[in-house]
């Protein structure tokens, strides 16, 4: 339950960064003071991820519907923030080794690794490269539309539910591209892994192997895309030996790893984040069956599941 607070006072820190963007000469403690209608703003945004925690439970409790796996972390304010620009590089970084291992592969026709193979990789990626700049322009209007509203006055809930509602979808949508774009990668550096291991390797250990020399260039791309992407990697000078190809397969066994751990992070993260939209506009069922039940013993239902802190900060 810690991840709907840090969803929430994330995107409060989001909107006072980009407020302090546009009006530099305003202190960020003096933010709330400056706008009619801040302080409703703000309000809105923790109690719509406090109505959202307290209709997931209600749900769990009532419905017997499964606990997510994230239930809050250190790392997840990572995936909350939208005013670091690290992982929108690393998507962008990773979506060009991308290209590079898939020409390569092309080009040695790795396990028949045919054009229309090479079509569909360059589709999706060009799919997901395009739709992370959008929702990063979307979330920036987005932002700048809460900041428009903090000048308001009488800031309604319902304009702020749904706004964070939206904002709650785009960064979804965000961390499915950057998954998308990994799972690719992954994908591709375990069939250059295979045919590292099984071909390069091997031929190059016979003293009278020379690879051609499109085939030297399309790897002499990926290996510059590799310390482009900030792989620990050695410039390659002069020949290419075996023992580079082994330190070349060390680093990629090890990046396949990071992100096998960062695909299934982000899916949890993005599991959570649909799990907070739906319940922040809580299906009709139910809030009729909250209404059935009555305030008092609905509140008393979901304090029962939550920590003492939670449930200061339901209250509050």
């Amino acid at each position: 339950m810690e991840a709907y607070i840090q969803t929430a006072k994330q995107l409060q820190e989001d909107i006072a960064d980009e407020y302090m963007r546009i009006y530099p000469d305003v202190k960020r403690n003096e933010i709330l003071s400056h706008c009619p209608g801040g302080k409703d703003v703000f309000d809105n945004i923790e109690i719509t991820l406090k109505n959202s925690i307290k209709y997931k439970l209600f749900s769990q409790r009532i419905l017997g519907e499964k606990k997510a796996i994230l239930e809050g972390d250190d790392l997840l304010n990572d995936y909350l923030s939208t005013t670091d620009t690290e992982s929108y590089n690393d998507s962008l970084n990773s979506a060009k080794l991308c290209k590079k291992l898939s020409y390569f592969l092309f080009t040695i026709c790795h396990n028949q690794f045919s054009l229309t193979e090479r079509s569909q990789i360059s589709d999706r990626l060009r799919k997901h490269e395009n739709r992370l700049p959008a929702t990063s322009i979307e979330i920036y209007n987005l932002k700048k539309n809460f900041i428009d509203m903090m000048h308001e006055r009488n800031v309604t809930h319902n304009q702020v539910l749904f706004k964070v509602i939206r904002h709650i979808h785009l960064l979804h949508d965000s961390l499915e591209s950057q998954q998308m774009i990994y799972r690719i990668e992954y994908k591709l550096i375990d069939d250059f892994l295979q045919y590292l291991h099984k071909g390069l390797i091997p031929l190059f250990s016979k003293s009278d192997f020379k690879l051609d020399p499109a085939k030297t260039k399309a790897l002499l791309q990926v290996i510059i895309a590799i310390r482009q992407r900030g792989l620990e990697l050695e410039e390659v000078k002069g020949s290419i030996s075996t023992g580079y190809f082994q330190s070349l397969a060390n680093v990629l066994a090890e990046q396949k790893s990071c992100l096998k751990a960062e695909i299934k992070t982000i899916d949890e993260v993005r599991k959570f984040l649909l799990e907070a939209a739906k319940y922040a506009d809580p299906p009709e069922s139910l809030i009729k069956q909250r209404d059935a039940m009555g305030e008092s013993k609905f509140m008393s239902t979901i304090r029962k599941l939550i920590t003492a802190r939670i449930a200061q900060w339901l209250s509050s």
